[in-house]
């Protein structure tokens, strides 16, 4: 039995792969999935520390042996706790690696094993090289006796799986509980719903919500809040941290948890039922990740409208070696059923037809480092299309109602119509703006004389409808 307060940092235990027992601390796992003295790394890749915490010591899961589900289990000495007012533990953690499950923390008072009084599921630091944190377990139900801890990790489903602990230590606890397990439960363009665990009784937190990879101020971004917590005032497509402590009343607070990132949801463009359709005209660049979201204005309603899109024109790059790659889905982000692959349904997008029934349709771009429609190298044409929900009329093109000609045009383009020309415009391959004008009549002539030769997009509106056509330049 050892006497409080009491600190262990592993420096007098003997570094070794088949640890059992060393310091009055016991190795009980059952099979080969087992805990280690560890100096060093883990020497396994792609997981655990680069170093102990302090000094050279450290305890570590080795998750290179056993199944998944396998538990590996070391047990404290047995600990007098009577010389404590405000009994706690704390240790030091490092749990890196793609394949973690499950951190548990056990108490046994001699009488009762109480399982998973403390908890830490999944990943918790990126790299080797990222800094241990520390975790404080509340032994207030425990006050006054003597008890063992026991670290219990469960295995995940790979070798990259390594859990290590350092600096365990049985002292009074802190005045004010550092949070614990930060989530992000749900996210949209311009808020996040969060979640984390109070490390004992605290029922106020502070939040800072930093852009990713900027270093927090200390300054409260919201305060005095209850957990979940939803942050708001965000801007859609930006990656975010964000950090919690503590607020036991003033000048006591614990510390800042590490932070918990996200990125914030494309903001849906509402498409009203009935209206004339949404064009959209795009001629993508090198290096792009481009999105859209188009959601009925009746999504609420089951079920909704769908969300429909014609495509005018448009092209994506397909020579050899390209990665270029355009899709299409049936919901809201590329989880949902996908409508249109370019890699399958081909890549000149020239009258492919798509509907949504979810009432959402999410378009994604992605190009590689050469050969996009802005850079000209393959002469990609920009995208053309029309976005509705509920009717959409295409008569006004009608090969009745439309004609124009010449095609291909060496001089003046004529445009015949049923109904009034509202506008025209023509683009470059570019997507640059060459011509535009504004008309209300129904006969209209063009002059493309000071045109260079080469193919060219007219885009011509009608009754608040729109259609893309290729024209050749004599």
């Amino acid at each position: 039995m050892i006497p409080t307060p009491y600190f262990e940092d592993f420096e007098n235990f003997t570094v070794s792969t088949s640890f059992d027992e060393d310091g009055c601390w016991n190795e009980e796992s059952l099979g080969s999935f087992t805990w280690d003295v560890g100096t060093g790394n883990t020497g396994s890749l792609n997981t655990g520390p680069d170093a102990a915490f302090s000094g050279l010591n450290y305890l570590f899961s080795e998750a290179s042996s056993g199944s998944q589900g396998d538990e590996a289990i070391v047990l404290s000495p047995q600990v007098d706790l009577s010389n404590l007012t405000t009994p706690a533990v704390s240790f030091r953690y490092h749990i890196y690696g793609a394949d973690i499950d499950q951190l548990s923390v056990d108490i046994d008072d001699g009488t009762t094993l109480d399982l998973d009084v403390f908890t830490i599921v999944g990943e918790q630091q990126t790299s080797e090289t990222d800094d241990w944190v520390q975790v404080f377990v509340d032994l207030m139900p425990y006050a006054g006796q003597t008890i063992q801890v026991r670290f219990r990790v469960t295995r995940g489903d790979g070798y990259e799986g390594d859990v290590a602990i350092d600096d365990v230590n049985f002292d009074e606890a802190p005045t004010c509980f550092d949070p614990l397990n930060l989530e992000v439960i749900s996210v949209t363009d311009i808020s996040a719903d969060l979640s984390w665990q109070a490390g004992s009784t605290e029922t106020n937190f502070d939040v800072e919500v930093v852009p990713a990879g900027t270093p927090p101020t200390g300054t409260p971004t919201f305060e005095d809040v209850s957990v979940p917590f939803t942050a708001t005032g965000l801007t859609s497509e930006t990656d975010y941290d964000f950090y919690v402590r503590a607020d036991c009343g003033p000048g006591d607070v614990s510390n800042w948890i590490y932070p918990e990132g996200f990125t914030t949801a494309l903001t849906p463009v509402t498409v009203v039922v009935n209206d004339p359709a949404i064009n959209n005209t795009y001629c993508y660049d090198n290096n792009e990740f481009k999105e859209w979201l188009f959601v009925s204005s009746d999504i609420q309603i089951t079920p909704p409208t769908p969300v429909e899109v014609i495509f005018n024109g448009g092209t994506i790059e397909d020579g050899t070696g390209s990665t270029d790659r355009f899709r299409v889905f049936n919901g809201f982000d590329q989880t949902a059923p996908r409508l249109y692959d370019s890699d399958v349904q081909g890549t000149d997008l020239s009258g492919v037809t798509l509907s949504a029934d979810s009432g959402a349709m999410y378009m994604l771009l992605e190009s590689d480092i050469f050969g996009s429609c802005q850079s000209g190298v393959d002469i990609e044409v920009p995208f053309d299309f029309d976005v509705f929900a509920g009717v959409f009329s295409t008569v006004a093109f009608s090969d009745n109602n439309f004609k124009y000609y010449p095609n291909p045009v060496s001089s003046t383009m004529t445009i015949d119509s049923a109904n009034p020309i509202e506008s025209v415009q023509v683009f470059d391959i570019l997507g640059k703006e060459v011509f535009s004008n504004n008309y209300e009549e129904t006969s209209i002539n063009i002059n493309m004389d000071a045109l260079s030769s080469g193919t060219y997009l007219m885009k011509v509106s009608i009754s608040g409808n729109s259609q893309t056509f290729r024209v050749i330049k004599d």
